[in-house]
Formats: structure tokens, C-alpha cells, sequence
């Protein structure tokens, strides 16, 4: 699988767009674990108009079961 090349407006129609559905904020929050070191990590990912592309990512340690 290859992916399009950035740059040109037509690779917008080449793109799957997924909606999420269905998502409560339980969902989105610490579940408790015993381990000793829990490790949850977030990221996004966006493609601009412009052919740039970008990316961030959230890193959250937890200590047993404190969150």
C-alpha cells in the first residue's frame, strides 16, 4: 500500500474520513489498573489543505492505581 502524494487538491478525494460515533466521556477517562506503571498516550493527526500534514501526541503516566 502506498500512500498519495501531498501537495496536489486532487488526493483530497483519496482520503476515508471515520466519524466517531457513539462515544461518552467514560470512554475517555483513566480506568484504574494495579500495574505499577500505566502508560495512556493520545494522538491526532490532521491533513491540511495546504498538502502539510501534522501530528501531536499526549503521553499520561500513572503510578498503581492513581490516575
Amino acid at each position: 500500500m502506498t500512500a498519495p502524494k501531498m501537495g496536489t487538491h486532487d488526493n483530497k478525494k483519496k482520503y476515508r474520513f471515520l466519524r466517531a460515533m457513539e462515544i461518552s466521556p467514560k470512554d475517555d477517562a483513566f480506568h484504574g489498573n494495579t500495574n505499577l506503571l500505566d502508560v495512556e498516550w493520545w494522538y491526532f493527526d490532521a491533513i491540511l489543505e495546504n498538502g502539510y500534514s501534522v501530528h501531536m501526541g499526549v503521553r499520561i503516566y500513572h503510578l498503581g492505581n492513581s490516575g
